[in-house]
């Protein structure tokens, strides 16, 4: 099952570090309308747990939370 979240960060380099983290991870990331990460976690229990470990691991300050439908939608959509 793939899970949802998003990650807000308030720095660009640490935007741009959590998502460098993350797809190593083997997430696909992708921006927001409103400038955050949307973040699809495969194969995961807690995503929102596993994110913000993984990210806090690496120094990434941020704030991890499980994504509503509205809030993931690609900056590119319709």
């Amino acid at each position: 099952m793939i899970e949802r979240v998003v990650v807000e960060t308030d720095d660009a380099d640490e935007q741009a570090l959590a998502a460098s983290v993350l797809e190593k991870r083997g997430c696909t990331v992708t921006k927001t309308r409103d400038g955050n990460l949307a973040v699809l976690v495969p194969d995961s229990r807690d995503a929102e747990e596993e994110v913000t470990e993984a990210l806090n691991d690496a120094g990434v300050v941020c704030f991890v939370y499980r994504a509503e439908e509205e809030d993931a939608e690609c900056r590119d959509s319709p």
